[in-house]
Formats: structure tokens, C-alpha cells, sequence
């Protein structure tokens, strides 16, 4: 594999052996794929990257790679289970575990939220309550160091789960920071409840 940086922290340009070359287009979170001497040329977007100051791994574009040429090939991968993914989301914040529990007590939520506590999900400084009683309100993730939170919502007119930045109580207009497909991230299962839990304290650990 051949890599030029041209002074960046990611490569701009990728060339594995002489069958796909990858480039990063303007915008930073946007690729570009060629193969078979570049008779097939495909982009996507890595959705959250460097244009919302968030950070992300070689395994990711490797993956968003994969899945352009499997869609060539007609492929379908198998989708990650839920606990590989809560452990991926963990080994990032270098945390070995995380406990589950009832709400913290004297917890007070931002008048912003409108449902309910009803669980716990804490990975070292880092507090995710699992909400209930809003439709589209799943959780809230916030950090002892820092008056900056994130709400966790559905949006079910573009079919993803949504994590929002929530600033001294208020949510924040604008992008959200980061989404991923209502399809993929089944909330009324236990063990995507703690991926997605996994999925917002690693947000809030990167964002903060």
C-alpha cells in the first residue's frame, strides 16, 4: 500500500498494489474510489469526520471501502452484532467495561428533555441515561468536566438515530454531529441499547 500525505494528518491518496486507488476529495469527509484502471469510479462520505472536528479510524474508511467494491460485486456482508460493536466503541476509550444501572440518584436533566431516566450507562467519566416516555428521545450523554452534552434522537423522517450537541442546556442548531440508520441500531433490543450507549460516550469522550 502506497500512501502520499501531502503534509496532512490522513492521506489524500491511497493505491493498494495496481487495482484501487482512494482519494480524499474537498470537504475532507468525502472519497473517491477507482479500480480496474479506473474504468469504475465510485464516492461516498464518511458521515461526521473531519468537517465536525471528530476523529476516525483506518478499520472505518477500510470498511466504507469494502462495502463500495462488495456493492459492486453484489455482495451483502453480514452486519456486526451488537456486542462486537459496543466492544469496538469501548476499546476506543480504552475502557475495559461498562456498568449498567438504575438512574443515578439526584440526577437532573436539562428542562430541554423531555423524557424520562430510566437506566444508566456509565464508561469511566462518562454518564449515557437511557431515556423513556418521548418517542424520539433514546438517551443523554453528558460528562462531569464539561457543561457540553449530547442528546441522542430519533429522526424518523431521514431514518437515523441522531446525536445532537445540548450547550448549557440548550440544543444546539445546526448538523448534528454524527447519525447512524434507525435500520441498523435496533433500540428495543438490550444489546443495541448498550451499542448505541457505547456509541455516544465514545462522542462525548471526542468531542469534549
Amino acid at each position: 500500500m502506497h500512501t502520499e500525505r501531502a503534509g496532512q494528518g490522513w492521506p489524500r491518496f491511497i493505491t493498494l498494489g495496481d487495482q484501487v486507488g482512494l482519494s480524499r476529495l474537498s470537504g475532507h469527509s468525502f472519497y473517491e474510489a477507482a479500480w480496474a484502471g479506473g474504468w469504475h469510479l465510485r464516492r461516498f462520505e464518511m458521515s461526521g469526520t473531519t468537517r465536525q472536528g471528530l476523529p476516525f479510524e483506518h478499520i472505518e474508511l477500510a470498511h466504507r471501502l469494502a462495502e463500495v467494491l462488495a456493492a459492486e460485486a453484489g455482495l451483502s456482508p453480514e452486519p456486526a452484532p451488537a456486542e462486537a460493536v459496543e466492544a469496538a466503541y469501548l476499546r476506543r476509550l480504552k475502557a475495559t467495561g461498562a456498568l449498567l444501572g438504575p438512574p443515578e440518584p439526584g440526577l437532573v436533566l436539562p428542562p430541554v428533555i423531555q423524557g424520562q431516566a430510566v437506566a444508566a450507562y456509565r464508561v469511566n467519566e462518562i454518564g449515557v441515561t437511557m431515556l423513556g416516555g418521548e418517542a424520539n428521545e433514546v438517551a443523554y450523554v453528558s460528562t462531569a468536566q464539561s457543561d457540553a452534552a449530547i442528546l441522542l434522537q430519533r429522526d424518523e423522517r431521514r431514518a437515523v438515530l441522531a446525536a445532537v450537541p445540548v450547550v448549557r442546556g440548550r440544543v444546539r442548531p445546526g448538523s448534528p454531529l454524527m447519525t447512524t440508520p434507525l435500520a441498523e441500531a435496533d433500540w428495543s433490543q438490550p444489546g443495541w441499547r448498550r451499542a448505541v450507549c457505547a456509541w455516544g460516550a465514545w462522542l462525548a469522550g471526542a468531542v469534549k
